[in-house]
C-alpha cells in the first residue's frame, strides 16, 4: 500500500505550482519574455521525463520505484502542467494586448470533441494515481475507472449544449475566450487544420494535439466580409 504523505501529493503539487507562479510574477518582464519565447512548454517535457525514466527502469530493469520517488515525480509533473497552462494563458493575453485585432466573433465549440479532449487528460491523471499508489490499485480497478470516467463524461456531456466561445483574430493566430475571458488560449495559424465556408457557416478546425472545430454563423455577423478576410490565412 502507500505511505501517508502520498495522500497529500496532489495538494502539495498545486500549492508548489501556485507559489512558484506567484514568485515568477514578481519579475513580469522576464516572465513575459519567457512565455512569448514559448519556453514555458519546456515545463511539460520536464514533467514527463521522470515518468519516462520510471517506466523504462520498471520495464527494462524490473525496478520498483519507492513511494518517495513516485511522490516527488507526481508533484513535479503537476507543477509542470499548471505552469504550462498559466504560461499559455499569459501568452494569449500578451498577444491580445500587443497585436492588431482584425475581427472578433462568437462561435460554437462542438461538444462531440469534448469527450476525447477530456478523456485523454483524465486517463493520464488516473494513470498517475495508479502509479502513485505503487500497486495499491489493481489493473482491473484501473481499467474500471477509465471505463467509468468515459461513461460518466458521455452522460454528462449529452445534457449540455454546444459551448459558445469568442474567437479574436490576430496577425499570426486567433484567441479563444470563454466565460467573458477574451484570451484563454492562442491558436497559431500553423495549428489550424482547415478553415472552410459552407453557406452561412464558417468552420475552423484545429489540428493535433488539441483537435476542435468551431462554427461561426455568418448570418449573425454584421461584417461578414471582414470576418472572412481575417480568417484568410487559414482558408482553403
Amino acid at each position: 500500500m502507500y505511505s501517508s504523505p502520498l495522500h497529500y501529493v496532489f495538494g502539495i503539487g498545486f500549492l508548489v505550482a501556485l507559489l512558484g507562479w506567484i514568485a515568477a510574477e514578481q519579475v513580469p518582464d522576464r516572465l513575459d519574455w519567457t512565455v512569448v519565447s514559448r519556453f514555458h512548454w519546456l515545463l511539460t517535457l520536464a514533467g514527463i521525463l521522470p515518468f519516462v525514466g520510471i517506466f523504462g527502469a520498471t520495464v527494462l530493469a524490473e525496478y520498483t520505484p519507492s513511494d518517495e520517488i513516485v511522490m516527488y515525480s507526481v508533484i513535479f509533473a503537476l507543477v509542470a502542467i499548471v505552469g504550462t497552462a498559466c504560461g499559455s494563458r499569459r501568452s494569449a493575453k500578451i498577444q491580445h494586448r500587443t497585436q492588431t485585432i482584425h475581427a472578433a466573433v462568437s462561435a460554437t465549440k462542438l461538444r462531440r470533441y469534448y469527450i476525447p479532449l477530456t478523456l485523454v487528460p483524465s486517463v493520464v491523471g488516473i494513470g498517475l494515481v495508479h502509479l502513485a499508489l505503487s500497486g495499491g490499485l489493481s489493473d482491473g480497478t484501473f481499467v474500471g475507472q477509465i471505463i467509468g470516467t468515459f461513461i460518466g463524461m458521455t452522460i454528462g456531456y449529452s445534457v449540455f449544449d454546444d459551448r459558445t466561445v469568442t474567437l479574436t483574430i490576430l496577425d499570426d493566430s486567433f484567441l479563444v475566450g470563454t466565460d467573458g475571458i477574451v484570451a484563454d488560449s492562442a491558436v497559431p495559424w500553423r495549428r489550424v487544420r482547415d478553415v472552410s465556408v459552407e453557406g452561412n457557416t464558417l468552420r475552423v478546425a484545429r489540428s493535433l494535439p488539441w483537435p476542435m472545430v468551431y462554427e461561426v454563423n455568418l448570418s449573425e455577423v454584421p461584417n461578414r466580409d471582414s470576418v472572412l478576410e481575417a480568417f484568410r490565412p487559414g482558408l482553403r
